[in-house]
């Protein structure tokens, strides 16, 4: 027999109830209830105006499509149940909504009874006394509700689901793994030497997360949402926790990614091949060429920045428009002649 749920893997859950039964029903039925025996115990004790018996008929009328659903629900109900499609408690629920309703309509014909033929003293209290009564039976339905009803932590997407329908579960068994995805937290590692710094700049830090899934995509963009303050001894790194807005929900719980924290960030940045820059002895410095009666190549020392893969960033020792030697250079010495193959 094929399962059935009352939701299903993949499913967006917006955070509020899992899913109602029958209860919801027989509840909205007690108020009703509640209300027809409010307005025939004021109408024995008033009298009735024209618009008022109106008003009573429309009630009248409401009953009586309520019982005709819930005489449909309840004879699939009793189909279904013999055909082990639901469970008894299912059947049971169906039977009590549909004489919930016929008791409602009762009520709803007497109280038009009464309102066209106007009540007693005697009838004016058995009226009271019915509408207290209608007003326990909608308090009772309401608490129903409410202790029928599964509230959902958070929003997110069902993972897994752990029983089945018309299972009888235990108060604090869980039901399904409910994963929140928008936003989506993500942890990466960092050395240990950063640690100080990206503490410093945790709230101004820009984060671009590329998943394994998606190589061709661009980097989605992230905020550092928490440090751990641990240093893992074998790594000697530590961990970061990383939220992305994932309204699209490409990203998933489990993924692989690579993680890039952006220190800095300067406009119009002087960048040279990473191959141009030399050092010696702890001195940074490039050959560039000048022309003194043909190519010659000059050392230049110069202050390197921030270092990307395959350029570096030159603070200070070099102007735009300068050529520098990047291929050929780690053996050049100052005042060289050199001959240019290729540049730009």
């Amino acid at each position: 027999m094929k399962k059935k749920y009352f939701f299903s893997v993949g499913l967006v859950l917006i955070l509020g109830l899992l899913g109602y039964s029958l209860v919801r029903l027989q509840m909205d039925q007690a108020y009703a209830a509640w209300q027809v025996a409010e307005a025939q115990s004021e109408k024995a004790k008033k009298g009735v105006r024209s618009e008022e018996l109106e008003n009573t008929r429309a009630l009248l009328q409401k009953a009586e499509e309520d019982l005709k659903t819930s005489g449909e629900n309840f004879k699939r109900a009793e189909q279904l149940y013999k055909g082990g499609a639901i469970s008894k408690a299912g059947f049971e629920e169906a039977e009590s909504a549909f004489r919930a309703a016929k008791t409602e309509l009762e009520n709803a014909r007497r109280t038009l009874k009464m309102l066209e033929e106007g009540g007693s003293e005697e009838e004016q209290r058995m009226a009271r006394s019915q509408a207290e009564s209608m007003e326990a039976n909608y308090e009772l339905a309401r608490l129903r509700v409410d202790f029928t009803g599964i509230r959902a932590p958070l929003s997110g997407v069902v993972a897994k689901i752990l029983v089945d329908r018309g299972n009888v579960v235990d108060r604090g068994v869980p039901i399904l793994v409910l994963v929140q995805d928008d936003p989506i937290l993500v942890a990466i590692h960092v050395p240990e030497k950063h640690y100080g710094e990206t503490f410093k700049k945790m709230d101004i830090l820009e984060v671009r997360v590329s998943p394994d899934a998606y190589p061709e995509s661009d980097p989605f963009p992230g905020r550092i949402s928490a440090i751990f303050p641990t240093i893992n001894p074998q790594s000697r790194t530590f961990e970061l926790e990383v939220k992305l807005e994932n309204p699209s929900r490409l990203l998933r719980p489990g993924m692989y990614v690579n993680a890039e924290l952006v220190m800095e960030k300067y406009s119009d940045a002087l960048l040279i091949p990473e191959s141009a820059l030399l050092n010696r002895e702890g001195e940074y410095f490039v050959f560039v060429v000048r022309d003194n009666g043909g190519p010659m190549a000059v050392k230049r020392a110069v202050a390197p920045g921030i270092i990307n893969p395959g350029t570096i960033q030159i603070k200070d020792g070099l102007s735009e428009g300068d050529l520098v030697i990047a291929e050929g250079n780690s053996f050049l010495e100052p005042g060289q002649k050199v001959r240019i193959i290729a540049g730009n």
